[in-house]
């Protein structure tokens, strides 16, 4: 079975048990992947100026906010290409990376 069947199915169970929030969960669930993936430009970076991406990016901008200032932290704790760009450009300036969304300061945690 490929993703997209496997993604098909699983969309569908979840369109039967959220009968009347799926527009609302689908855009919860696309702003967790951006989060995962460091940003909400990272979700249609492959296909700028479709109709496709287009409709995406508003649905994702309209739930995290235009600079993503309400995007979520990404799930687990993997670098992203994008906290990982964040870093090299740190050291490339001669800046300290600030903490990661969700992250206790290091003197709070003593």
């Amino acid at each position: 079975m490929t993703d997209h069947r496997r993604a098909i199915r699983a969309l569908t169970a979840l369109a039967r048990e959220t009968q009347h929030d799926l527009p609302g969960v689908i855009a919860h669930i696309l702003a967790q992947v951006a989060g995962n993936l460091g940003s909400s430009s990272a979700l249609t970076e492959s296909r700028p100026g479709s109709w496709e991406a287009s409709f995406i990016d508003d649905l994702v901008k309209g739930t995290v906010g235009h600079n993503d200032e309400y995007l979520p932290p990404p799930m687990d704790t993997r670098l992203t290409d994008a906290k990982a760009q964040l870093i090299k450009d740190a050291a490339l300036y001669g800046e300290k990376p600030g903490p990661e969304p969700g992250d206790v300061a290091a003197e709070d945690r003593c």
